[in-house]
């Protein structure tokens, strides 16, 4: 909506709109929290600062309970330790298994480990902490606390290598169609105002590619970045609305998604593990289920995971 031609009062509420729609995100997830302070940023430039101050105020009014929930119930100032864990195991390779019992030694001891009941074969205890089924998965920071995390130039280099890889296989087999649509496009269309209103919307394209950028320099994946990749594509498209007819319109759509599920079809055939984008010989979870029919299981019955946070995980019959 164009806040210029609003009404003072239409304009205010638009604005704590957005407050309260980027305060959404960082309570939906913790990464959000710099993607909003880069909008009100890319906004300070375009909107009067009484406008901008007005979104960042209702965002950080609503936002401010849950930081404080946080940082009592931690015991430091924190918005969330998820982007801090997630940088000592993607990129410090700390074990991700939750019954972390310290190392190496530049990352610490734990101050609260999962109690080690029996040493060989290895088993846990960690009952009695939150009244919850299932502690250990329950809130990761604290079976951590006592982590420290260190700078680590060429393991941070090697994570975000690998992840920029993954994500351009992502828009190249995912999103390949729409990108040699939009690039015909775009050279077929030779007048200044085309590429004008192009330009409308580089606010929210820079800004999904910041966020992108991120996301590679610690850990990807599809589930976390599909919001920004729809912006990317959409937003090229909207400066043609009106400038192709129907039918070419309705051949960039059709050609585009057909383009997706094709190559979204072979990458499940290759077979991709919940790690994005890594291929194996088999399919792990195909793989799995086939085990477990081998074994003897069928379908509703119930199982129990013996060991599911190691490498290879074990399953017995209840």
């Amino acid at each position: 909506m164009p806040l210029s031609g609003c009404s003072c009062g239409l304009r205010r509420a638009a604005l704590s709109a957005l407050g309260a729609a980027l305060a959404t995100g960082y309570y939906a997830k913790a990464m959000m929290f710099p993607i909003a302070l880069m909008v009100p940023f890319v906004a300070f430039k375009m909107l009067p600062r009484r406008s901008v101050l007005v979104a960042a105020t209702t965002f950080l009014l609503l936002i401010a309970p849950w930081i404080v929930t946080l940082s009592i119930s931690t015991g430091h100032p924190t918005i969330g330790d998820t982007s801090r864990l997630n940088y000592a195991w993607y990129v410090n390779n700390i074990d991700r298994g939750r019954f972390w019992q310290g190392g190496p030694s530049r990352a610490g001891q734990p101050i609260h480990p999962a109690r080690v009941i029996l040493a060989s074969p290895r088993v846990f205890e960690c009952g009695g902490v939150f009244p919850v089924t299932f502690p250990i998965w329950y809130d990761p920071s604290y079976w951590y606390r006592g982590l420290h995390m260190w700078f680590a130039p060429r393991l941070l280099a090697r994570s975000y290598i690998n992840n920029a890889r993954s994500l351009s296989k992502l828009l190249i087999w995912q999103g390949g169609g729409f990108l040699i649509a939009w690039s015909l496009c775009f050279l077929l269309r030779k007048d200044k105002t085309f590429r004008k209103d192009m330009a409308r919307g580089w606010v929210a394209w820079l800004i999904s590619v910041a966020t992108l950028m991120c996301f590679c320099a610690v850990h990807l994946e599809p589930r976390h970045i599909a919001t920004f990749v729809a912006i990317l594509f959409v937003v090229p498209f909207v400066a043609l609305s009106g400038r192709i007819n129907k039918i070419i319109a309705s051949a960039i759509g059709i050609g585009g998604l057909a383009w997706a599920l094709s190559f979204s079809s072979v990458s499940t055939l290759l077979g991709e593990p919940m790690i994005p984008f890594q291929v194996t010989p088999q399919n792990e979870a195909w793989q799995l289920a086939n085990d477990m029919q081998r074994l003897g299981l069928q379908p509703h019955e119930a199982f129990a995971t013996v060991c599911c946070m190691g490498p290879k995980a074990c399953f017995g019959l209840i």
